[in-house]
């Protein structure tokens, strides 16, 4: 999608949610300046994609639930995902994380083991690798699985976190597998309109 309809969609965004501000405004106008191709964003060495500001941050979460945006596996460690749970409702990456914790819960897991699994792992996953629940492969969890290790002995910043045992990826891997197939959305349906993936 051109960066000028992600930066429509974003003010739409905004305004139907009622969360529009000037700072907000200001800030995805300069992000939009300076990355007409948010992908462009997502090269910047790790310092760079982490210092965005408070009201750049809500740009950069729509563009990554609703405009496709790729991030990194490393991005995504040092953000906290258990905060995220509004946004991700009526978009892709909310519907896998549904299924994930519904398949959790019939396979006898704990509700607070399923929502801190499903916020530390398949939400990095569905986002990283733009695919469904169920088409996750052996060598998405190997990427996840290696980015962990890199992670795991370098200082977190902003309340980044380090995986948890009880939420590996292959954890995740085995209650994916478990999923049965989704069902194709009705043609039409808002929930597949300009979502991630």
């Amino acid at each position: 999608m051109p960066s000028h309809d992600l930066h429509a969609s974003y003010l739409d965004y905004l305004a139907r949610t009622g969360r529009g501000n000037t700072a907000y405004w200001t800030a995805a106008r300069s992000f939009f300046a300076r990355w007409p191709d948010p992908a462009a964003w997502a090269d910047e060495p790790l310092p760079v994609r982490l210092s965005a500001n408070g009201s750049t941050r809500p740009l950069i979460t729509f563009l990554i639930l609703h405009g496709g945006l790729r991030p990194g596996y490393d991005y995504l460690l040092e953000r906290k995902f258990s905060s995220s749970w509004r946004e991700v409702q009526g978009c892709q990456v909310g519907t896998d994380l549904a299924l994930f914790l519904s398949t959790a819960e019939q396979l006898g897991f704990a509700e607070r083991v399923r929502l801190a699994t499903a916020s530390q792992v398949p939400a990095r996953l569905l986002i990283q690798t733009g695919r469904p629940l169920n088409r996750l492969t052996d060598r998405d969890i190997d990427a996840f699985t290696y980015a962990c290790v890199e992670r795991r002995n370098e200082p977190a910043t902003d309340g980044g976190t380090t995986v948890p045992p009880s939420a590996t990826p292959v954890g995740c891997c085995s209650i994916s597998r478990s999923c049965p197939p989704r069902q194709p959305p009705h043609p039409g349906s808002p929930s597949r309109i300009g979502c991630a993936g």
